[in-house]
Order: C-alpha cells, then structure tokens, then sequence
C-alpha cells in the first residue's frame, strides 16, 4: 500500500456531538487521490459517547485509524499521533471545526509546492457566537485570527487549522505536555510555531484557508472567558520562564498580583460588568493576574528548555 501524502490529527475529549459534524465535514472535503490522506482520532480519556461516534464514522475516501490516549491533555495525546502517523505533511484541527471542500489541498499547497516547512491557516469564528459585544482579544482567544496575523509573516501558528512538514518533528520533538487543554490550557500550538522560526524553518500565512470554529455557546459565558483569559496568562508564563528564560522575580509578581486585584475590585465597584464577553480592559488584567500567578508557581525550580532550545533538557515529550 501506497503511504499517503497527508495524516490529519485531531485529538479530542467529550465532545461526541461536536466531533460527529467535524467527521461530517471532514468526510465532504476532497482529497487529493485514492490513499492520499489518513485521519487520525485520539480519544484523550472522554467520558461520553466519543469513542462511539470515532467507531462509527466510515470514509470512502480517507483511511480512518483510531487510537486511545487516556492520560489527560491534547499534546499528549498529539504526540501520540504523531509517532503513529505515516504521511509526509501533517494536518491539524479541532474536534468543533468545519473545513472548506478543498482544505487539504489548499493547506497542502505551501509545503508541496513552495517548499515551506510549516502553514498556518485561517480560523473564523461561528456567526452564533461572533456577536456585536465581543472584542477582537476575546476573539482571538476563541481562535478567530480575523485581523489576528500576517499573511507574510504570522508569526504564530493556530492548532485549529495548520500544516507542519514531517522533517520539523525531526529536529523538535512534538508538542510541550504541559501546555494545551489539559495542561496549563493553551500555547502549545503558538510554542511549536516559535521554535520552528527560532530553528530557522520557515513558516507562512494560508490565512485565505479559513476554517470555521463552532464551539459551544458556553464558551462566551463571561464566567468561561474569565478562565480562559487567565489560562492564557499561565500558559504564556509558562513560556517565558521556561523556555524564553525571561527574568522573573517573587517580589515583582507579588506586587504585579496586588495592582491587578486592586483594579478589578475598583473596577467593579463603578461598573456592572457584561453578563457576556469581557472588554478588552479587564481581559488584559486577567491576563496579568494567570501570567504572575503561574511565575509564582514555577520561580524556583528548573528550567525546562536550555534557552530558545527545540526539545526539553530532560527528555523528549511523551508520546506513548
């Protein structure tokens, strides 16, 4: 048998409605030719219908293969993947995404024809969800890159809808465990963008591929915001210590801490908040808040990464 050109690798974790319509569009998309793509499922430890819905789902253009990750967070379990897949070009979304008919070619197109190591496509919002009162921080955290990156130099790539080149996993080992849902919550995807940059590989914009993000509507709860706002700040402190090696003291944390609990209790002593979405304002404090609690966490103990380095000091990320 032929080893196809394309692995697609989705993780995914009690979303059993939301993946059936992902598989759905997946299974309408084109594909380059008989053989050409493979998807790969992992189920990372679900609790509802998930492993029911993978079993079921049957392709006729697309080998499907199904693998079981119980340890909880998705860059475990992508890692896991990963060592499994045996295509030439992997390609990543989410378990609540819809893809365009011809998402794999166009994803594909900047790796197989223009010779680049890595694309990051185009995230948009669901329209029931994208209302007037959300700012683009808020969006952005819901991965809609709408005005979010350059198409020359993006900088970053976007887990919901990217395609990476098997040679970057050659010289960087997979995806950092601690970071994703699962772990801190989030940047596991914008930490494997900065050290393929940092390796020298080049990374390009197919910000015209736009996939849609369909999460659940209790995604915009202002109490989900608030969490994912602060996740956001742990994930990215998370980054800075360990592998940007920024400077980092207790002191200045602490006071960062006290500044940021001051604005918010005065802030809600002269404003009633939205019961949805979070102005850009109090976002940012968030932000602050999760980023020096997370450096409070991690001061004192060793860093991860040598600096600005493509693996772990200690071992290569788990992948099985």
């Amino acid at each position: 048998m032929t080893a196809p050109i394309v692995s697609i690798l989705i993780s995914t974790r009690d979303r059993a409605p939301a993946l059936r319509e992902t598989l759905a569009s997946l299974a309408a998309m084109a594909v380059p030719g008989p053989g050409a793509v493979e998807l790969m499922l992992v189920d990372n430890g679900s609790s509802d219908e998930t492993a029911a819905v993978i079993e079921e789902f049957h392709s006729d253009t697309m080998r499907v293969r199904a693998f079981s990750e119980p340890r909880p967070g998705k860059s475990r379990a992508l890692n896991r993947l990963l060592e499994a897949a045996e295509g030439d070009i992997f390609l990543f979304t989410d378990d609540d995404v819809r893809v365009p008919r011809r998402w794999v070619e166009r994803m594909t197109r900047p790796i197989l024809q223009e010779g680049a190591d890595a694309a990051v496509g185009g995230m948009q919002l669901a329209s029931y969800l994208a209302h007037e009162t959300m700012n683009p921080r808020t969006k952005a955290v819901l991965a809609d890159t709408v005005g979010q990156l350059d198409l020359d130099r993006p900088g970053r790539l976007v887990g919901g809808n990217m395609a990476v080149h098997r040679r970057v996993f050659d010289v960087i080992p997979g995806f950092d465990v601690d970071l994703g849902p699962g772990g801190l919550g989030f940047e596991e995807d914008t930490l494997l963008g900065l050290q393929i940059v940092q390796s020298g590989m080049q990374m390009v914009g197919a910000l015209d591929v736009v996939v849609e993000h369909c999460p659940d509507r209790n995604r915009i709860d202002r109490a989900v915001l608030q969490s994912i706002a602060e996740r956001v700040g742990r994930s990215d402190a998370h980054v800075a210590y360990h592998w940007r090696h920024e400077p980092a003291s207790r002191l200045r944390s602490r006071a960062a801490l006290i500044d940021v609990r001051t604005r918010l209790a005065l802030r809600r002593l002269i404003d009633t908040p939205s019961p949805t979405g979070l102005d850009e304002w109090e976002h940012g404090l968030l932000h602050r808040k999760g980023y020096h609690q997370q450096m409070l966490t991690e001061l004192g103990s060793p860093r991860k990464y040598d600096r600005l380095d493509l693996a772990p000091r200690s071992a290569i990320p788990e992948a099985a």
